[in-house]
Parts: C-alpha cells; sequence; structure tokens
C-alpha cells in the first residue's frame, strides 16, 4: 500500500485532480517536468497543456509504478542514462491506484515518493547505431514515441529494471551477442511505409532464439515427438507463419495503419482509415482468448498496464466460444481495446489514430516482443486462434443449407495452407455470408471444366490424388489472378521448407524434416484437443 512521503504531495499539483483538459497551467507544467525528471519523456515539453501526451505520460508511470520493481538513479548522471540506474523493490511503496491517466491524490503521493527517493522509469529503450554488428553509439537513450528516432540505420535496445519480462534461452542471436551483461536486449528497428512509420522487428536481426515458433513452445514435445495430427497441423501453421511473421513469435509490426501486427496469422490491431477513424482488429480477439484462457499470461501481458478488452470470449449465455467476437461472414474474431478509468473500471479507447498510437510507442512495441520471447501462455494461445482459425475454415459451408464443407472439397495440408495464407491477407475472398466465397467456388468449378475427366459428381470423399492435385494447381492460378504480392506470398506457402538445403538465412532452429507440406487427398488433419467449441 502506497505510502505517504511527509510532504503534502496533493499540494504538489495545485491540490486539483489533473486530467486532459485541465486548465491549470503552472500545474501541469509542474506536472510535466517532474514526469521528464522520472525518465516518463512521452509526455514532451513543459507546455502547461494536458493532452494526450500528457495523459499517456501518468498512465505509464502508474503501470510501471504498480510493479514490484522499478529503478533508482545514482546520484552520478552516467553518459548513457540506463547506466546509472540499478533496480529497486517498491515495497509498502507500490502504487495500488488506478491505470488511468489521471493524477489524483494516489498518483500525486507516489509521484512525490519517486521524486524523493530518485525512482526512475525501470525500462529505457536506446537507438544506437552499429560498426561491425555491434553497437557502437548511441543515437537516442529514452526513447518513446514510435517516430521519436527516425533514423532507420539505428538499432533499438531496452534495458528493462523491472524484472516482468526475464529474458530466458541460452543467450542471443548472432545480432544480439554483444549484449554486455548489463540487460540490454535488442527490440527492433525503425522504419517508414509510405506515409506511415514507427517500430519494427524483422528475425534474424532483431529476435531471438527464443522467439522462435517450434513444436517446443506451443505444443511442449519436439518435432519427432509429435503424433500425426499434431505433425499436420504444425505444418499448415509454420508454413503460413514464416510468411506472416517470418516463423517468430517475436517479430512485430508497429510502422503501418495495422498499428500493431504480430503472430502466426499477423493479426492486427485495427486499420486506421482515411478519415483516421480505426476498425477493430483480429489482435484484440486474440488476447480476449488469451484473457479467457490463460489470466496470468493475459495479466503479465497486457492487464498489468491497464489495459482490457471490450469485449470478452464467453458470450451473454456462459458459453466460451468467442461469439461475441466472431464475424461469422468472414470467419474471424475481432474486437477492440478498453483502458483503465480513474474509477478502477474499463473504458473503451476512442477509435481513432491518434489516440491508438499509444500502442506504437516503443515501450508497448518493447512488451509485445518480449511477449513472444518470455510468455508461454501468450505464445500457446497464438497457436490455439490459429487452429481456431484452420477449424473455422474447413468446417464452413460450401453453400448455404449445405452439408458439405470446405474441407470435404480441399483436403491436403498444401491446399488448406494455401487457403490459410489467403484468408489471412482477405477474409472476405475465402468467406462470404459464412460459407465459401465464390473465388473458391471458382477453382471448383474451374477444375471440374479442365479436368472433367476426372470425375467430380457425387461424394467428394470419393476423391483421389488427382484431384486434389487439380485443385491446388487450380488455387495456384486464383490466387495469382488477384495481384499483388499475395501469389508470391503463396509461392512460398507452396514451396515449404526452401531452408532445408543448408541455405537457412533466417537461421531457424526447427528440423526441415519436418516438411513438406504434405499435397496427398485427405493428409491434413487438425489437431483439435483442447479448443473451445465454435460460436
Amino acid at each position: 500500500m502506497m505510502q505517504t512521503s511527509g510532504r503534502n504531495a496533493g499540494r504538489r499539483y495545485g491540490g486539483e485532480i489533473l486530467r486532459r483538459g485541465s486548465a491549470d497551467d503552472n500545474a501541469v507544467r509542474r506536472l510535466q517536468r517532474d514526469l521528464a525528471e522520472l525518465g516518463f519523456t512521452v509526455v514532451g515539453p513543459a507546455d502547461g497543456c494536458f493532452g494526450r501526451f500528457t495523459a499517456w505520460a501518468v498512465r505509464e508511470f502508474q503501470a510501471y509504478a504498480a510493479l514490484a520493481q522499478v529503478a533508482v538513479e545514482s546520484p552520478r548522471r552516467a553518459t548513457i542514462y540506463a547506466d546509472g540506474l540499478t533496480p529497486v523493490a517498491t515495497g509498502p511503496n507500490r502504487y495500488a491506484g488506478p491505470i488511468s491517466g489521471v493524477v489524483d491524490a494516489a498518483t500525486g503521493e507516489a509521484l512525490q515518493h519517486w521524486l524523493d527517493s530518485r525512482w526512475r522509469c525501470p525500462v529505457a529503450v536506446e537507438a544506437w547505431r552499429l560498426r561491425n554488428g555491434r553497437r557502437d553509439r548511441p543515437v537516442a537513450t529514452n526513447i518513446w514515441r514510435h517516430d521519436e528516432v527516425p533514423d532507420a540505420a539505428a538499432r533499438m535496445y531496452a534495458r528493462d529494471l523491472s524484472g516482468h519480462f526475464p529474458v530466458t534461452g541460452d543467450g542471443a542471436s548472432a545480432d544480439t551477442a554483444d549484449d554486455d551483461g548489463a540487460g540490454r536486449v535488442i527490440i527492433g528497428e525503425f522504419t517508414s511505409y509510405l506515409s506511415w512509420s514507427g517500430p519494427r522487428a524483422v528475425p534474424p536481426r532483431h529476435s531471438r532464439p527464443e522467439g522462435e515458433i517450434v513444436p517446443e513452445c506451443v505444443i511442449g514435445r519436439r518435432a519427432e515427438e509429435l503424433d500425426a495430427a499434431q505433425q499436420s497441423t504444425f505444418r499448415v501453421v509454420r508454413s503460413v507463419a514464416e510468411v506472416e511473421c517470418l516463423g517468430h513469435f517475436d517479430s512485430v509490426n508497429a510502422y503501418d495503419n495495422a498499428l500493431i501486427s504480430v503472430g502466426p496469422c499477423h493479426w492486427t490491431l485495427g486499420i486506421v482509415g482515411r478519415n483516421g477513424t480505426v476498425s477493430e482488429g483480429e489482435l484484440c480477439g486474440v488476447l480476449a482468448y488469451l484473457a479467457h484462457a490463460d489470466a496470468a499470461a493475459f495479466h503479465q501481458t497486457l492487464g498489468v498496464f491497464g489495459v482490457s478488452i471490450d469485449r470478452g470470449w464467453v458470450n451473454h449465455h456462459g458459453i466460451a466460444n468467442g461469439q461475441l467476437l466472431f464475424d461469422r461472414g468472414q470467419r474471424k474474431y475481432a474486437g477492440w481495446l478498453a483502458l483503465h478509468d480513474e474509477r478502477g473500471g474499463f473504458a473503451r479507447l476512442p477509435q481513432r489514430q491518434e489516440e491508438s498510437d499509444y500502442f506504437k510507442t516503443w515501450h508497448w512495441f518493447y512488451r509485445f516482443v518480449m511477449a513472444g520471447r518470455t510468455i508461454p501462455g501468450y505464445r500457446r494461445t497464438m497457436w490455439d486462434m490459429t487452429r481456431i482459425r484452420l477449424r473455422d475454415l474447413i468446417d464452413m459451408p460450401w453453400d448455404a443449407g449445405s452439408s458439405l464443407r470446405l474441407g470435404d472439397i480441399f483436403t491436403s495440408e498444401k491446399a488448406i495452407a494455401m487457403i490459410l495464407r489467403w484468408h489471412v491477407r482477405y477474409p472476405g475472398h475465402v468467406a462470404a455470408r459464412g460459407c465459401a466465397g465464390r473465388r473458391l467456388h471458382a477453382v471448383l468449378q474451374s477444375v471440374r471444366d479442365r479436368h472433367a475427366s476426372l470425375g467430380w459428381e457425387g461424394d467428394p470423399g470419393a476423391w483421389g490424388d488427382a484431384h486434389e492435385k487439380a485443385l491446388i494447381r487450380a488455387l495456384r492460378v486464383a490466387v495469382g489472378q488477384v495481384g499483388g504480392r499475395l501469389a508470391e506470398t503463396v509461392k512460398r506457402v507452396d514451396r515449404w521448407p526452401q531452408w532445408g538445403s543448408g541455405n537457412n538465412p533466417h537461421r531457424y532452429r526447427l528440423p526441415p524434416t519436418i516438411g513438406p507440406l504434405d499435397e496427398r487427398r485427405g493428409s491434413f488433419r487438425l489437431e483439435r484437443s483442447g479448443l473451445p467449441p465454435a460460436p
């Protein structure tokens, strides 16, 4: 429980509760200077205006102040900011109030104690220039906003003294071997795309071995120990994941109009539209399932930072089937974020780009990267959500009112993997109004026309390998007709794995003997164990 520091902390800011729009310029300016001194420089210049950046800084202060361990700064300032910090337990002075972005009495007391004790934000993100692949000189030593250091030649490292994300594994990849024992880990780089910009983490240069999507971290067995359904499902998931996230849970994008995108299906937080509004995103569907399936992992990933999902996985009848998030027409789950308010409840985040950019800050980017490296429940949830996606696709009716399913038409690992990649990129091409989309119907019609001699009438259960290979060839043609990069990415799935002949530029640990994708009729077997009921 937070103890007072002996001063009247409430008077530090004029005895007023400070929130967005507060008119006391002097009190707000003092608050902004205090936040910057404590390391929360996302606040920006002390202009006396309590806007969104000040609210972000207060929210970040409250979140870190609620942890068991923060940092204390030496009286002798170090050349590099983080080098002057050491861990310190918050003990009885741990903040226990809401993570609201509002400065009430409890937050004022916490701020005063931090100032009196020289406590500081325990995480510092640094931008470094490299020489010969090693850190050489710092460009900036405490960055927050996604576009604060628009230097594409720099690599970004984080030094975390909070202990919230323990570094695991047997060390660094070749590109992180210059970690100096002071706790710095590589997390990514800044990049631009069209009019957008922000952080990204690209394996292998920004990844760690423990971030790779391998059977051990999602199934708990080595590749050679998997049963037939586990092997089949893993092959399909991994082949698509190498397109979506280069086979790594710690591959994160925060530089385009998708805000944040992660995971085997590269689920997006939301899509920013032309007028600055943001759509609900599939990543929130994943996180809602995480909250249901592994509350502790959700708390470590989001909850401890005052974030929740607006709609839960359990429906109004108490059934845990994701119904409140499910888009039945396109067979996907989407939702939106909710943030702690000053009453301790949650309020839906406004669906505007300027508000959502909070999750593109380097600290939030770091959290998603580290969740992919260190939180088992987070990674297992992504495996489960990809299996749920596969289930919802293969069980999807081929036509309205028909007992025939997509999984009755396409039955090989290769065909299902190609369709999964297509659905991730263009859900509406694969599913429409809850049934197979017209482009898939066109695929079937094309093989019936071109390969009539095979015989396509009657029960698809009687079709053989020749039928399946014809369907796969027709899928290749269909994705080529879509245009853009879809055909190239589906080709990578089609030819997976391409790194088993000694050419392994991404330094994958997964044994190539796990592949290739089987194109025989009936070869895809979905591992369904432990999945929730369908909506």
